[in-house]
């Protein structure tokens, strides 16, 4: 697996960006690739939310909280400077099996820093009882994306 450092200021970035970083990667680049990114105050849905019933509209408008949905499922989450997403793109055969191994490897990179981690549920983790990482797949051709 390779990291992926972008180049400039991508903590400016809005989240369209990394979703196209994302695309960009699994549809032009055969190495695995991680990388990590941050944005400002953004709602994003899953594919299959109502994005009304999710998120008060008038009050992310109001407050400048950009609302986007991703092309992978899950649920509405909100992302700011205080949150550090993962982009993980892999060469993908059998979608379960991809999924469990990066969200175990997650959970143990986070053990061997000390935080006592492990995998929860359809594809969360937990640390201390609480919920730290939310994590959703989907395909772009043949490659995974996490």
């Amino acid at each position: 697996m390779k990291k992926l450092v972008l180049p400039g200021n991508v903590t400016e970035k809005p989240l369209v960006y990394y979703l196209a970083v994302e695309e960009y990667v699994a549809r032009h680049l055969e190495d695995d690739v991680l990388f990590l990114w941050q944005t400002g105050p953004t709602v994003i849905s899953g594919r299959n939310q109502v994005i009304e019933a999710e998120a008060d509209l008038e009050y992310c408008k109001a407050h400048g909280i950009d609302v986007f949905r991703r092309k992978s499922g899950g649920g509405t989450v909100y992302s700011d400077k205080g949150n550090i997403m993962v982009s993980c793109i892999v060469s993908c055969q059998e979608v379960p099996y991809v999924f469990e191994k990066y969200l175990q490897t997650a959970a143990l990179y986070l053990r061997s820093a000390g935080i006592d981690a492990s995998v929860s549920g359809r594809n969360d983790i937990i640390a201390g009882g609480r919920k730290v990482s939310g994590n959703a797949f989907y395909k772009a051709g043949r490659r995974g994306i996490i």
